[in-house]
């Protein structure tokens, strides 16, 4: 391996040639690619790269990318973003030298005329894997870089670097994920305000950064965002939501945003008067005529439901509010055929029960009995009811037992893979005895003889559980 790298070096670092030197950072790309996967691969790979290789290369390299030859510094800053990919797993390339790196990036893609160079530049910003102590000490560098890339409209005004600037807050996110939080108020605007952007690029882009922080936020949202995102609502993006449920290639990502912004909002999406606005626009949508728009419209209800227990105190929840959600949950369960359309329903339900954990007892009426009646007076095509009922089935389980049954591997029929598809990723924590008490005691029988009633064998080894967890709890009881 190394002699190879070393020929290569040579290549790069001898007479000046620019095809001969461009030729062998081509030779270096693919040479790395097919050294970086897998991930033993990989580790091999660095652990014997060369520190000596490593400087000399570095020493050759970052000058090329000011080359006069552009196609020359495309291939050079190109070979760069392969190297800083295994940054933090190369004990060859030091701290200094990761932030040196850092350093040159940063200057190139100010200064270069190049788009193609700024675009390349950009992208090694964010598959650079290096350490977040190197990051966090050029953070006040990057931050306003990336911000002036993603908004710029008259340097390149390229859509190309304004997607790959997005992909860096992503990966800045992942790397100082504190000091990303601490700056919302700086970025996100440029980031939700592309969600719905013609170029689908972008809108993907800022699809995975929201994605990425979500799962890190902490809630309830910053107050100075939901603040900010509430004007931004009025004066724009409630308008591009409605143009973009009704645009065939934007309709999906507007779901994603509603759901996007009603958590963001936080209690300003009460007390800014926005929420009736918001509610009408999913009125729509789950009676769309396509299912896969109804089943987005029950994904992105769960974030509706997620904004009213993170800015509510769960113990004093209003009955009201379980009502504005269980409606169209209860409207769907009586209505809705299409089984993937009914999967996202009952997640969404599930989702539900778990935010109402330890008050569900006292909002068993509202939230859990109404499904059960539901479905009991439900018309419509018996197989779909019978799979419906299965995946209620499961969650009624977790509620009355520990978990969802999967039944008794030794029992598992020929059509056990067929079942299979319709289990549901739940996890509830089981209630206590009131369950099993009136005024909906009568409501879970039914359905549990609904259930034992079927000739689907999947429904009959729910039946089987269900009962034996009820049993168990009235014996106990």
């Amino acid at each position: 391996m190394t002699s190879n790298l070393d020929l290569i070096l040579r290549s790069i670092t001898s007479g000046n040639n620019s095809e001969t030197k461009t030729a062998a950072y081509v030779q270096f790309n693919n040479y790395v690619k097919n050294h970086i996967n897998p991930e033993k691969k990989r580790k091999e790979f660095c652990d014997r790269l060369d520190p000596k290789w490593v400087e000399t290369f570095l020493c050759a390299n970052i000058p090329h990318w000011q080359n006069s030859n552009e196609l020359f510094a495309q291939s050079a800053i190109k070979s760069m973003g392969y190297l800083v990919y295994i940054g933090s797993q190369c004990p060859a390339i030091t701290e200094s030298q990761s932030t040196l790196i850092i350093t040159q990036l940063i200057s190139i893609i100010k200064s270069t005329p190049h788009k193609s160079i700024c675009n390349l530049a950009v992208w090694c910003l964010g598959v650079q894997t290096f350490t977040s102590c190197i990051i966090q000490e050029k953070f006040h560098e990057l931050l306003p870089l990336v911000i002036s890339l993603v908004s710029d409209t008259q340097r390149f005004n390229s859509f190309c670097i304004q997607r790959e600037a997005i992909a860096v807050f992503g990966k800045l996110l992942l790397q100082v994920p504190a000091n990303m939080i601490s700056s919302l108020n700086k970025w996100l605007r440029p980031i939700y305000s592309r969600l719905l952007h013609d170029n689908s690029g972008l809108r993907s882009a800022s699809d995975l950064v929201l994605k990425a922080l979500l799962n890190i936020l902490p809630t309830p949202p910053p107050s100075e965002i939901s603040a900010q995102l509430a004007d931004d609502v009025r004066t724009s993006l409630l308008k591009d939501i409605l143009q973009g449920i009704e645009s065939d290639d934007k309709v999906e990502q507007a779901l994603q945003t509603w759901g996007y912004v009603v958590y963001l909002l936080g209690s300003s999406l009460t007390k800014e008067s926005l929420i009736n606005p918001l509610l009408k626009i999913l009125e729509k949508t789950f009676f769309h005529d396509k299912s896969k728009i109804r089943g987005l419209s029950y994904k992105s209800w769960t974030y509706l439901i997620d904004n009213f227990f993170f800015s509510r105190d769960v113990k004093v929840i209003k009955p009201k509010d379980l009502k504005l959600i269980m409606k169209p949950l209860e409207v769907g369960v009586s209505e809705e055929v299409d089984l993937d359309v009914l999967k996202e329903l009952v997640r969404g339900w599930a989702h539900l029960l778990m935010r109402l954990g330890p008050v569900l007892p006292s909002s068993f009426l509202l939230c859990v009995k109404s499904i059960l009646d539901a479905i009991l007076t439900r018309e419509g095509p018996a197989e779909t009811t019978e799979q419906l009922c299965e995946m209620v089935a499961e969650v009624v389980n977790s509620l009355l037992a520990f978990g969802p049954s999967k039944g008794d591997d030794d029992k598992r029929t020929n059509d056990a893979a067929e079942d299979e598809k319709t289990l549901l990723d739940i996890s509830l924590k089981p209630l206590p005895d009131l369950f099993t008490m009136e005024p909906y005691y009568a409501s879970l029988l039914q359905f549990l003889q609904k259930l034992t009633n079927s000739e689907r064998s999947r429904s009959k080894r729910l039946a089987h559980h269900l009962w034996m967890s009820l049993l168990s709890r009235l014996r106990n009881g």
